[in-house]
């Protein structure tokens, strides 16, 4: 026999025990099916949760009724295959179940109930597609989800944005499953692209889902905000019934306002001009705005002066207001009295915080403009000194017009110093002004809002197409509330939203639609041109989706929602909301704002414009149709800010040596 010498142990190296192994990923211990899922697995699948006792057989049961009424509502059987109507489609499925429900005359209550027996329903389904996704290594519909979302963005940024951990989304985007305890950091990543709660982590196929629900974004408080909400909780104004001769003659007053050639004298500047663009509808809460049915804007600023003033006069003294009787309080001529300016004013400080505003110089020089010798209402109407109860009608009228001029005359000169502007409009931009190029939040926010495109409700979809071009109209021509609100398209080009035959859009106002007119928008007429980055959203909206909002004839372009009174459909009128509207939009996809008005973009485009290029005034006051004194007044901060910056690159060499 021939033998070999060999070893019959191999050592291995000292650290080979501290060498990880390869991992090898674990099977799944019971493979999904390969069949696609039927409504009969699921009935199957709710049966096998209340034989485990996973699920209550009330609760299952109520599940399968619901689902069976879903079914029927939307022409499907047990035996057919989950189709989009429980996915995508769900949203419009699950409405034509409701109204099937309703026109059969179900309670409410029961319908509700219905709804929410289905919800549960639809997480067994897309906890099914992730776990098949999953099986056959192709992309979860959260991961396809979170795909669509951050395209275009830059992953590092919105996870730092939204404070999320950079390597959690890489995670997220190569197909790992959030764990439940992920849960808030989905909803942060929902909170960044303005969608509704919940809706990404619904996709995500984990059936519990952590309660921790943090805030991020959060605008810093505004001191004006916060107190302008709790003093409005308290509502004193006076209202006169239609029967009140205070109403008759602020009727006369306004006549006297408006008219070319009035019967007494006026100032060359106190005429009120009708609104060329009226805004709403006339109602009995706003009759004090109407002449006739003419629309008088300034009437409702100094209606709020007086109506405020009235309601002060008929608090109880307990309250700090003067105890007046409201009975006695039906006419004007209570503003010809002194005694009560001060205490008034004096009230409204100590509401405020212990500061004047600069509604107390304000409010006493419109009581100056009705006094004053000459051209006042008050001296040429004495007719209105019997209308006071007796006590208060001392001397002549005339004399009692000139005691309170000369009296404002001395309140004026005393509030000088001591008013404090409450309201900063740039205020509520501060943390987007800060960035380095302010515009960019503004994309941002555009991006967010493409990326939250509903796309399972017709109506929906056009609404979020209309927010869309809004928002992108107000970043490319900022103009007011009120010229937005009455732009007109027509298919002819006749509109003020016009399309020039090199395909260019373009906007154009008469000089007269401005707020100030009178002023640099007298200079010559609007006709700017839009950004071409809106005519492509801009063109889907017109030609596919404002036909789906339009209920009625209309050439306007911003369309409200349908509102209907008694079975009857309103006509479109210009949208008084639209402000309130772009505020909910700002305050849902803009960073760090808490909601900012349509006003607010002209601060935000001109401030960008200055902060790109110092020193561009005419081209801001081109943009916001304005005079550059004007912009260089308002923008000044800005333009200081980067007159130093400047003089650091004049004088450089002299500040190094420093």
């Amino acid at each position: 026999m021939t033998y070999e010498s060999c070893r019959f142990f191999v050592p291995s190296s000292l650290p080979a025990s501290q060498t990880a192994s390869k991992r090898v990923a674990r099977a799944r211990k019971t493979a999904l099916k390969s069949t696609p899922l039927t409504y009969a697995d699921i009935f199957e699948k709710l049966n096998y949760f209340v034989s485990t006792k996973q699920l209550n057989e009330h609760t299952a049961a109520n599940r399968a009724t619901a689902l069976r009424a879903f079914m029927r509502a939307n022409h499907v059987t047990e035996a057919d295959v989950v189709g989009s109507e429980m996915r995508t489609g769900f949203p419009e499925c699950a409405e034509r179940l409701i109204n099937t429900l309703r026109d059969g005359g179900t309670a409410q209550r029961n319908i509700t109930n219905t709804r929410s027996a289905l919800t549960p329903v639809r997480q067994m389904v897309q906890e099914d597609d992730t776990a098949r996704a999953l099986d056959s290594e192709k992309p979860t519909p959260f991961m396809q989800q979170l795909k669509t979302l951050l395209s275009g963005h830059s992953v590092s940024r919105v996870a730092r944005m939204s404070k999320v951990p950079y390597d959690m989304v890489l995670g997220w985007l190569r197909g790992k499953v959030p764990r439940a305890s992920s849960s808030r950091y989905v909803y942060r990543v929902e909170n960044y692209f303005g969608m509704t709660r919940g809706e990404l982590w619904k996709l995500s196929g984990v059936a519990h889902p952590s309660r921790l629900q943090p805030q991020i974004g959060i605008a810093r408080p505004i001191e004006y905000r916060e107190q302008l909400g709790a003093l409005t909780r308290h509502q004193y104004w006076f209202v006169p019934d239609a029967a009140s001769p205070l109403r008759q003659q602020w009727h006369d007053f306004m006549v006297y306002k408006t008219a070319l050639v009035p019967d007494l004298e006026r100032s060359s500047k106190g005429r009120w001009r009708f609104s060329p663009l009226p805004m709403g509808r006339k109602s009995s809460r706003t009759w004090y705005q109407y002449l006739g049915d003419q629309e008088v804007s300034s009437a409702a600023a100094v209606w709020a002066k007086l109506a405020g003033y009235y309601g002060w006069l008929m608090l109880p003294a307990e309250k700090g207001g003067a105890a007046i009787p409201g009975d006695q309080l039906h006419t004007l001529a209570w503003l010809v009295l002194p005694e009560f300016l001060v205490p008034y004013l004096e009230w409204r400080k100590a509401r405020s915080g212990g500061k004047h505003s600069t509604f107390a110089p304000e409010f006493v020089g419109w009581v100056m403009s009705l006094v004053r010798e000459v051209e006042g209402y008050f001296p040429q109407s004495p007719w209105l000194q019997g209308t006071l109860p007796e006590k208060y009608q001392q001397g002549t009228w005339i004399e009692q017009c000139a005691k309170q001029m000369k009296y404002c005359r001395r309140l004026t000169q005393s509030l000088r110093g001591q008013v404090h502007v409450r309201r900063d409009p740039f205020e509520p931009l501060l943390e987007i002004l800060e960035l380095p190029e302010p515009m960019e939040a503004l994309v941002d926010m555009i991006a967010r809002m493409r990326a939250n495109r509903p796309i399972s409700s017709p109506k929906r979809e056009a609404i979020w197409s209309r927010d869309l071009v809004l928002i992108k109209l107000l970043a490319s021509n900022p103009l007011r509330e009120r010229n937005l609100a009455h732009l007109t398209w027509r298919p002819d080009n006749t509109g003020n939203l016009y399309q020039r035959s090199d395909g260019t859009w373009h906007i154009r106002w008469k000089s007269t639609a401005f707020k100030n007119s009178v002023g640099a928008a007298g200079d010559m007429d609007y006709d700017a041109e839009i950004h071409s980055s809106v005519y492509a959203d801009l063109e889907r909206y017109l030609h596919q989706h404002r036909p789906k909002i339009l209920h009625s004839p209309s050439d306007l372009v911003i369309l409200s929602m349908a509102k209907t009174k008694a079975s009857e459909e309103l006509p479109h009128v210009p949208w008084n909301d639209l402000s309130k509207r772009v505020t909910e939009l700002t305050r849902r996809y803009l960073w760090k704002t808490g909601g900012i008005g349509t006003h607010s973009f002209r601060h935000l485009i001109g401030s960008s414009i200055l902060k790109a290029a110092p020193g561009e005034i005419q081209t801001v006051a081109r943009v916001l149709n304005d005079r550059p004194a004007t912009v260089e007044k308002h923008y000044a901060r800005f333009s200081s800010s980067d007159g130093n910056k400047r003089m650091g690159e004049v004088l450089g060499k002299s500040f190094r040596r420093m």
